[in-house]
């Protein structure tokens, strides 16, 4: 199997530069915190490439987005970028083409998608590319054919969450709520389930472009509330948006089968705060991550602390430190391919009415990420999603 990656890959090195995918435009449905709506006037795709000498950034391109993209539902693969929208009517998965030449997109094609599409992956084996698609609102996963041309086709197949035992202890675990979609080499996907607290497994079955259920692992700890599952051979790990933790995985490669080895905390002991706005249940919610297995380091990002968590992987999962974001409210988080880069993509800038912004770190062996710069956007707001084609 060959993987398309979730997380950021960069474009030819000999080129000195990447092309950076940024989301921005969408915010709280005002009747419902837990939803998410397009925020006017500022609903856009946008291209920059990023310089791997001086690690600046400089626009590219901007497309509008009439109904929004909804936050981290952007994947690259090859010269497509596929995003779900947040229109609540008539919910699409988009597919634009990437000119890398010029870094210009072009909307190719749209199709229906479930309730909520709110995360991305894609896959590959052979001659078959297939799109996965995580709903939040609807508890389940889709499955999409991609063709040679990157035109994407209406789901092939739909696999529905269990709702048994439901609801649970924590407001936000009434209902299934897939939050995340993870494909790996061996032909697994994981999606974890906020709602019910649990990691889903699906053999993925290329040719026919469907899902067939392995099992569903439970978190040992009660209303952890798992959103973003990141693994490279044997090891996996997701964060948890409601305590705040990483939580370590063994993955059987022949079966799929995880064995949860161990979690750690995001945040530093002791830390608290006034909750940024009154819908979040805690001080901070933990979000996007990233686990580079060749430092043996897990990246975490803290919405509310305003941070990178770095873990440590040997000899057990433990919380090294934390580096600021240098912005409010920090989501995605990526490596730039084979540079030392790291991107963060912050709601808001210094305050939680600034715009957003898209800071750049370095890193290095043995040390925490090293802040270099950000890239603000003067009349943009709310960026929520920042990948690298």
């Amino acid at each position: 199997y060959q993987l398309a990656r979730q997380s950021l890959a960069g474009i030819m090195a000999d080129e000195g530069r990447s092309i950076v995918v940024i989301g921005t435009g969408a915010e709280r449905d005002p009747d419902d915190p837990h939803k998410w709506v397009a925020a006017a006037g500022s609903n856009a795709l946008h291209t920059y490439f990023l310089d791997h000498k001086t690690a600046t950034l400089s626009l590219a391109s901007k497309v509008p987005v009439d109904a929004g993209t909804n936050p981290m539902a952007i994947v690259v693969h090859g010269d497509w970028v596929f995003t779900g929208d947040m229109d609540s009517e008539n919910p699409k998965v988009n597919t634009f083409r990437l000119d890398r030449a010029s870094g210009r997109l072009v909307l190719a094609s749209t199709v229906t998608a479930g309730d909520g599409p709110c995360h991305l992956a894609v896959g590959t084996s052979g001659e078959h590319t297939l799109l996965f698609v995580a709903h939040y609102n609807g508890g389940s996963v889709a499955v999409h054919r991609v063709g040679a041309d990157g035109v994407v086709a209406e789901a092939s197949d739909v696999a529905k969450h269990s709702t048994g035992g439901m609801p649970l202890k924590h407001p936000r675990q009434e209902a299934s709520h897939p939050h995340g979609v993870t494909v790996t080499q061996e032909g697994f996907l994981y999606s974890p389930d906020l709602g019910r607290n649990t990691i889903v497994t699906y053999k993925i079955d290329y040719a026919g472009a469907k899902l067939t259920l392995v099992g569903e692992t439970r978190l040992s700890r009660d209303s952890a509330g798992p959103r973003h599952f990141s693994a490279e051979g044997t090891k996996g790990f997701v964060v948890c948006e409601l305590d705040n933790t990483v939580v370590g995985f063994d993955i059987d490669p022949a079966t799929g089968e995880l064995t949860e080895s161990g979690w750690a905390s995001t945040l530093p002991d002791g830390w608290d705060a006034p909750p940024p706005f009154d819908f979040y249940h805690a001080p901070s919610h933990a979000c996007g991550i990233l686990y580079d297995a060749e430092a043996g380091r897990v990246y975490a990002t803290n919405r509310g602390h305003d941070s990178i968590a770095v873990l440590s992987v040997e000899p057990t999962l433990a919380l090294v430190g934390t580096v600021p974001s240098e912005g409010r409210l920090p989501w995605t988080i990526g490596k730039v391919g084979d540079t030392n880069y790291l991107l963060v993509s912050n709601q808001f800038n210094a305050s939680l009415v600034d715009p957003g912004n898209v800071g750049v770190f370095t890193v290095t062996p043995g040390e925490l990420p090293a802040f270099v710069g950000t890239r603000g956007f003067a009349t943009l707001s709310k960026v929520m999603c920042a990948t690298v084609a």
